[in-house]
């Protein structure tokens, strides 16, 4: 009996201790992310562009913006549930405005960011073209990103399976696109190529470099 009562007490044991030892896993991954790095503030008229890095473990994010510097969490009108590109438009041209951005997951919300800021004015000429164009291949589609520009309001990817990808020359063309688009419909094994055009209302850019990739 004696033996026996001292079996189960050792079953109890490590069963208890392998309840923590999950629970403690468990509590350990459902941390507060950490606070998003990388945002920048692109101005254009009558509007801002908020961008940022994503954050391991966020779920979503919130953007605070005001028109006086300082932002926090209490002061700043708040956008949740933010996706980026953010485009805040609607805003007064000549005016600074103010941002920090947040990430969020079941555990809570981050602390802010640094502050950016950008001052929306009216163009007066054609924007530069986009830089830092890539072309990334995933099942069946290709991600395109690139570094947004001052100016811009909005930008067009031409895209072909020839390497002479022009106005003159393209096969389909995505008004309004943003960074970060997914080119969905794509032939496995076909090398495409692109170029992206940043647009305001003087007109498109020249074009990027022309990036490849083959889903």
């Amino acid at each position: 009996m004696k033996k026996n009562l001292l079996a189960f007490l050792s079953v109890l044991i490590i069963s208890i201790a392998g309840c923590d030892s999950e629970g403690g896993e468990s509590a350990a991954n459902d941390t507060i992310p950490s606070s998003p790095t990388g945002v920048t503030a692109v101005k254009a008229n009558s509007q801002v562009t908020i961008t940022w890095a994503e954050v391991s473990g966020a779920v979503s994010y919130n953007i605070y913006w005001s028109t006086n510097a300082g932002v926090t969490t209490s002061t700043g009108t708040k956008v949740a549930g933010a996706t980026k590109p953010y485009v805040h438009s609607g805003l007064t041209n000549n005016n600074p405005y103010y941002y920090v951005v947040t990430a969020v997951n079941s555990a809570g919300e981050s602390t802010i960011s640094s502050e950016v800021s950008a001052t929306p004015v009216a163009a007066t000429s054609k924007p530069s073209a986009p830089g830092d164009v890539t072309a990334t291949a995933v099942n069946g589609e290709v991600v395109i990103h690139w570094t947004l520009v001052d100016g811009a309001q909005s930008y067009n990817i031409y895209y072909s399976t020839s390497p002479d990808v022009s106005l003159a020359n393209f096969e389909v063309v995505i008004n309004g696109a943003t960074e970060g688009c997914s080119i969905t419909g794509l032939t496995h094994g076909t090398t495409y190529y692109f170029v992206v055009y940043a647009v305001n209302s003087h007109g498109e850019s020249i074009a990027s470099e022309v990036v490849s990739a083959t889903p």
